[in-house]
């Protein structure tokens, strides 16, 4: 092989690959191998991330935004976008007849989607802290989602929150938790 240069031929013992080039892969396929100049399918083409740990509260019942917020804007449109994140601590005071409700939205164009309705709750305790009088509970939720958005406009991504009844108080990112939020644009 000394002084050759180039690309060699796989039907000459080569890999069809030109030295020094990125993003190409080889293909087997059965006894033939192929050589490919470019990844097309399946490449993460850009990550978009952030992380928020501001408390903050709620006894109304509609929903407000946590300060999970992130937006991505898809480079064509046929990819899709993974998305996955985690709320930090959630919490709900008074009894345990009343909830909190999350949920995972998208806007295009300003029109909002919900795209998860109600996030599931991982786990947590409850804890009475007057007897019967008085229940807590703590806990937090993860979620993910591979959303095909059709479109090269901006999509932003939120996680919304509200108790699901009056006199009672709904918390995120209790004590400065940390909330994250991921949004991966995968090729198609």
């Amino acid at each position: 092989t000394k002084g050759i240069t180039g690309t060699i031929p796989v039907a000459n013992g080569g890999t069809g690959l030109a030295s020094g080039t990125t993003g190409q892969l080889l293909k087997f396929t059965g006894s033939t191998t192929l050589a490919s100049s470019a990844i097309t399918t399946g490449k993460i083409l850009q990550v978009q991330s952030m992380n928020y740990s501001t408390e903050k509260s709620r006894t109304i019942t509609s929903y407000a935004d946590t300060g999970i917020d992130l937006t991505i804007t898809p480079s064509a449109t046929s990819s899709k976008i993974l998305v996955f994140g985690s709320c930090g601590n959630i919490g709900l005071g008074n009894n345990n007849t009343e909830g909190i409700d999350l949920k995972l939205t998208s806007t295009i164009g300003g029109t909002e989607t919900d795209q998860i309705a109600q996030l599931v709750n991982n786990g947590g305790v409850f804890t009475n802290l007057a007897g019967s009088v008085y229940r807590d509970f703590t806990g937090h939720a993860s979620f993910s989602l591979l959303h095909t958005t059709n479109t090269t406009s901006a999509v932003q991504y939120k996680v919304r929150y509200k108790p699901t009844a009056g006199n009672v108080a709904a918390y995120v990112q209790i004590h400065s938790s940390t909330s994250s939020i991921t949004a991966m644009e995968i090729g198609a």
